[in-house]
């Protein structure tokens, strides 16, 4: 696997997901006080644990392919994405390195070795602890509804936008947990990652950030 090969298994492992179809979304009037209360959440949580449904939608299938899994989240930033359903697959990020097991095949390399793979790798994380709001490699609008947050964001790096055109994130208004992630790329085909049973600040034992 090349060391972009992730996202394409990242983006095309696949509920589609109503609420970010909706179109009631209005501009924030005070979002610096909303990604305030957001820091704040995520400053409180060690560690965050979830299920998972990600969805891929492709235009030119008449079905979209969906995958389930669950994701692990310790601070400061290292992250498990384990595929159950009906595939298995674990990609594990932690000091600056990914580790992949694709059924028993392990693979590793560093988020440093390119600029775009390191973009990935930092709007993975955070996506999950918040940290994406502050960065600057992205232009970024928010949106508010009854019921949801979005952030939508949308990155600088014109060889990023080849794999990611934009990235909406919606956080539940009451309590700032993320609910999806969606992916979308320039041909309108995207990737949406939704959220289930979400926990905080439970011990994850190192175990699940290694691979063998």
């Amino acid at each position: 696997m090349n060391k972009l090969g992730f996202l394409v298994v990242w983006l095309g492992l696949g509920s589609t997901m109503v609420a970010a179809q909706s179109t009631d979304f209005k501009k924030m009037e005070d979002a610096q006080a909303f990604v305030e209360k957001l820091q704040i959440k995520m400053g409180q949580s060690a560690s965050m644990k979830a299920n998972f449904v990600q969805t891929k939608h492709l235009s030119a299938l008449s079905e979209d392919i969906e995958i389930k899994g669950e994701v692990f989240y310790r601070q400061p930033s290292n992250l498990r994405w384990e595929y159950t359903e009906p595939i298995r697959y674990v990609m594990v990020m932690t000091k600056g390195v990914v580790y992949i097991n694709d059924e028993g095949n392990v693979q590793k390399f560093k988020t440093s070795s390119n600029k775009v793979f390191k973009q990935i790798n930092d709007m993975m994380v955070g996506s999950l602890n918040g940290a994406l709001l502050a960065n600057e490699d992205f232009d970024k609008e928010f949106f508010k509804n009854k019921q949801y947050y979005k952030t939508v964001l949308i990155p600088k790096n014109k060889d990023m936008r080849q794999y990611v055109s934009r990235m909406e994130i919606l956080f539940d208004v009451k309590s700032l947990d993320v609910q999806e992630v969606r992916l979308i790329e320039e041909t309108g085909d995207y990737t949406a990652i939704q959220l289930e049973g979400l926990s905080y600040n439970e011990s994850i034992p190192d175990e699940k950030f290694m691979v063998r």
